[in-house]
């Protein structure tokens, strides 16, 4: 079994950035799903996406949106609390809104 550094080391600088932004994001989503209501929290995704969607330039590479799933799930998995579909969707929406992207939940 290979260690779970080793897998780290093989993460490029930009994908060991976006896991620690991730991991951070997770823990936000997490706590806003406590204090907030879905209805209250997807309300703010779309006001962000919709501010990030006229200043985006295009849409990410299908690339990019696996690899930053993929990402999401490794950070989720071995983060503070037992992983979540409903933060990891939360994460990935805010993610991909910030680059202009739709998506519904």
């Amino acid at each position: 079994m290979r260690h779970p550094l080793r897998k780290l080391m093989t993460l490029s600088s930009s994908e060991l950035l976006t896991l620690c932004q991730v991991s951070v994001l997770l823990t936000l989503a997490e706590v806003s799903v406590r204090i907030w209501s879905l209805k209250t929290i997807l309300h703010a995704l779309e006001r962000r996406t919709a501010r990030a969607q006229a200043a985006s330039g295009g849409a990410p590479a299908s690339e990019m949106i696996m690899t930053l799933a993929r990402l999401v799930e490794l950070a989720d998995r071995h983060g503070l609390f037992r992983p979540s579909c409903l933060r990891q969707a939360l994460v990935i929406a805010w993610l991909l809104g910030r680059k202009g992207v739709v998506t519904s939940l």
